[in-house]
C-alpha cells in the first residue's frame, strides 16, 4: 500500500501564541524559561521536546501548534479510506484471534469428553457382569428369581 503524505507549512508559532491571548513572557514563565530564550526557540528550528514543552505550557496538544481545526478535518478526510482499511484489518485480526481461542477451547473440551467417555467405557468393561431372570416353577406355577454372577478370569 502506498503511503499517503500531506505537507502543511508550520504555522507561525508567535501568531498561534498571540491568538491564544498569551504573551511570549507569560508562556516563557509557564515553561520555566526566559522570554529571550523562548523567542530564540520560536524563530529557530525547535526540537520536538521544545514543541512539546510549548504545547504543554499552552494547555494544548503538540499537533495544534502546526495545524488549525480545519486542516485537521482535511487530513482526516484525506486519510479516511486508509483509516477504514486499518480498522477493518484490526477487526479481522481480533475476530481471527477470538475464533482461534474458541477453537482451542472446543478442542480441549472435546478431549475432556473423549477422556470421560473412555473412563466410563473402561468402567463398563471391567464391571462384573450379572444376570437375573424370572422362572416359573413347573409344579406350582410360582415365579422365582435366579441370580447368576459370572466372574471374568484372565489367563
Amino acid at each position: 500500500m502506498q503511503q499517503k503524505t500531506l505537507r502543511y507549512s508550520i504555522m507561525d508559532l508567535k501568531a498561534f501564541i498571540s491568538q491564544r491571548g498569551i504573551s511570549i513572557k507569560q508562556l516563557a514563565d509557564a515553561m520555566g524559561s526566559s522570554a529571550p530564550a523562548l523567542h530564540q526557540v520560536l524563530t529557530g528550528n525547535p526540537t520536538a521536546q521544545k514543541l512539546q514543552d510549548i504545547a504543554t505550557a499552552m494547555g494544548c496538544k503538540r499537533w495544534q501548534l502546526f495545524a488549525d481545526e480545519m486542516e485537521i478535518a482535511d487530513v482526516i478526510e484525506y486519510f479516511k479510506d486508509d483509516m477504514q482499511v486499518e480498522i477493518e484489518r484490526r477487526i479481522a485480526e481480533a475476530v481471527e484471534a477470538k475464533e482461534k481461542e474458541m477453537a482451542e477451547q472446543a478442542e480441549a473440551q472435546a478431549k475432556e469428553y473423549e477422556q470421560r467417555i473412555s473412563e466410563l467405557q473402561h468402567q463398563l468393561d471391567t464391571r462384573e457382569p450379572s444376570r437375573q431372570g424370572a422362572l416359573v416353577c413347573p409344579n406350582c406355577g410360582r415365579p422365582f428369581v435366579i441370580k447368576v454372577i459370572a466372574t471374568a478370569t484372565t489367563e
